[in-house]
């Protein structure tokens, strides 16, 4: 298996060929006043993001609190009693996992989008030879990780954000940005091409990052020895609308990354600017409209159920705790009513000589406990239906290749189809964005083996072969496998039919559709040359078939003059007899 090349020499040169950061001549304001149209366009937005957040995932979301202080973090899960979202919600992102981007299993290779030219053998070998080098870089970096904590994202704000870093070390690096720290701007063909970022770093970590480009107040700061004290940042990432073409540093780049003071005087610069070869985000919607930015996902429409479901709780913790000790009452002491669990209340004038001194304040139905346990099931199912928890989980627990083929449509044919435009976003946002980003960098930093020449100039393609990807086109497998059962039939009967059926191109195509690696199945070249030198060991079979046939019958000839040159032809000889036979007759 081919590996990723360690010359440290080529590396430096390539992942650090300018300095950590260049400034240019702009100023910070225009991006602060960015900043606050982005907050208000997610204005909209955060209600949802914060409720799912307090319900759902209470400790992924990161927010900016009052006086730099976290509330007490014993209180972050307070709201949550039914953890059913929560276990259906780690079930959705470990499914994805291990059905879209498994680190156990290919989930990806490169073609081309000419499929003839896909089966040359250069080009082949040298397509399987940069996707292995990709998996290896990806198996050696966080991104798994990080991968792993988007899918969960997704699924329960709707929306991800992921950035790809190049690393002088693991060649790649990954960040996940926090739900609500983050905002984002589409362009006119609704791909997001803008990520602003607020974060928070103390005041020691600016001035030895950015030294004397920090604000005067920061700066106050370090000189009183506050160096604690948090700096509220933002990092903007956004399209370069002023770039000049062949130009070195970041005005030449298609891509600014810029990160500057949110409270900062109006005439601060910015800290740094970075300038990119490409979009460096990674920004997934589970389902998106026309015109909106941040997507809809499985957390935001359960999120009913999930509010729902925690109130039921408590009325049925409420009952059970009220029937084991239930409130009493009795004696003439006060008559302020205690409600809870366990009280008693005292009533005055109350004829304690008909009835006991201490009684039940109120009777309790025990048969509203099953009741309100029925809703809690029914609810709970609607929550794990809208996370696909059984469809995930079935796969999940599956370590065989071939339920993607068949088994899986079978099962869950309609999740499937519901699941198949998420597939479809999940691939063109998310991970097409990921292999792009790295194949750029591996290019960059000169790891990548030299193209052919038939490959210079030309965009690859990227094919999924994932468990989920490939549950997709099961109908394509299933579409090869009945014509070629059905062609094997009419042979038996119209020999013809057979040279209708193009078997070379049903073996790729079935290939492509199940994942095979691209070893297994030899180029179309490779095959020809194979085929070729057995027409030809064929050929020169028959010719010294022939030629011994030949000299067969030369050789029985031969023998035949031969006996009959030795055959004595005078009496009592047995050709005597034959010739006096002839000649009696």
């Amino acid at each position: 298996m081919a590996q990723v090349p360690t010359n440290d020499e080529t590396r430096r040169h390539a992942l650090l060929p300018r300095p950590a950061y260049m400034v240019l001549d702009l100023p910070a304001a225009p991006f602060r006043k960015r900043l606050g149209s982005l907050k208000s366009l997610r204005s909209f937005y955060d209600y949802e993001i914060e409720a799912v957040a307090k319900f759902i995932r209470p400790r992924r979301m990161k927010r900016y609190w009052e006086n730099g202080r976290p509330p007490d973090s014993s209180r972050q899960s307070e709201h949550i009693i039914n953890t059913t979202a929560t276990i259906a919600s780690r079930t959705l992102r470990s499914g994805m996992q291990s059905g879209a981007s498994s680190p156990a299993r290919p989930w990806f290779k490169l073609t081309t989008p000419d499929p003839d030219l896909a089966e040359s053998g250069d080009v082949k070998a040298y397509l399987t030879t940069v996707a292995r080098r990709m998996a290896t870089v990806f198996t050696r970096s966080n991104i798994y990780n990080c991968l792993h904590t988007g899918y969960g994202d997704l699924g329960d704000f709707g929306t991800s954000c992921m950035m790809i870093d190049e690393n002088y070390d693991n060649v790649i690096r990954a960040h996940v940005y926090s739900p609500g720290e983050y905002y984002l701007a589409a362009d006119d063909e609704g791909n997001v091409t803008t990520v602003y970022r607020e974060f928070e770093m103390s005041v020691l970590a600016c001035v030895r990052k950015w030294g004397k480009r920090v604000s005067k107040s920061v700066m106050n700061m370090y000189d009183n020895s506050h160096f604690e004290n948090m700096v509220q940042l933002c990092e903007a990432i956004e399209p370069n609308m002023h770039q000049v073409a062949d130009v070195a540093g970041p005005r030449g780049l298609p891509f600014l990354r810029v990160y500057f003071e949110t409270a900062g005087d109006q005439n601060d610069g910015l800290l740094e600017c970075k300038g990119c070869h490409e979009f460096p985000g990674c920004t997934p919607r589970w389902e998106v409209r026309d015109n909106d930015v941040y997507g809809t996902g499985p957390g935001i429409e359960a999120l009913g159920d999930v509010k729902g479901l925690q109130l039921l709780e408590v009325r049925k913790q409420i009952i059970v705790d009220k029937l084991a000790t239930p409130p009493t009452q009795g004696g003439p002491d006060s008559i302020k009513v205690r409600n809870r669990a366990g009280q008693h209340t005292a009533v005055s004038g109350m004829d304690t000589a008909s009835r006991p001194a201490i009684s039940a304040l109120y009777d309790m139905n025990p048969a509203a406990i099953p009741a309100i346990a029925n809703e809690i099931a029914r609810s709970e199912q609607r929550i794990r239906e809208v996370y696909f928890a059984d469809l995930f989980l079935m796969m999940s627990q599956s370590d065989r290749r071939e339920i993607t083929a068949r088994e899986v449509d079978e099962r869950h044919e309609e999740k499937l189809l519901a699941l198949g435009p998420v597939i479809e976003r999940l691939h063109n946002e998310n991970l097409d964005p990921a292999i792009s980003r790295t194949f750029n960098i591996m290019h960059r930093a000169g790891i990548l083996p030299e193209p052919p020449q038939e490959l210079q100039g030309m965009d690859l393609k990227v094919q999924f072969i994932s468990t989920l990807a490939q549950a997709q086109r099961a109908v394509a497998i299933q579409g090869i496998e009945r014509m070629a059962g059905f062609v094997g039939n009419l042979v038996a009967v119209y020999p013809s039919v057979a040279d209708k059926f193009d078997a070379d191109q049903a073996v790729d195509e079935y290939a492509d559709a199940t994942g095979v690696p691209a070893g297994v199945v030899k180029s179309d070249d490779a095959v020809q040359k194979v085929r070729d030198a057995k027409a030809k060991d064929q050929a020169a079979q028959q010719q010294l078939g022939a030629a011994a046939q030949v000299a067969g019958v030369a050789q029985q000839g031969a023998d035949t003059a031969k006996v009959l040159s030795d055959t004595q032809v005078t009496d009592p000889s047995l050709m005597s007899q034959i010739l006096g036979g002839v000649g009696a007759a």
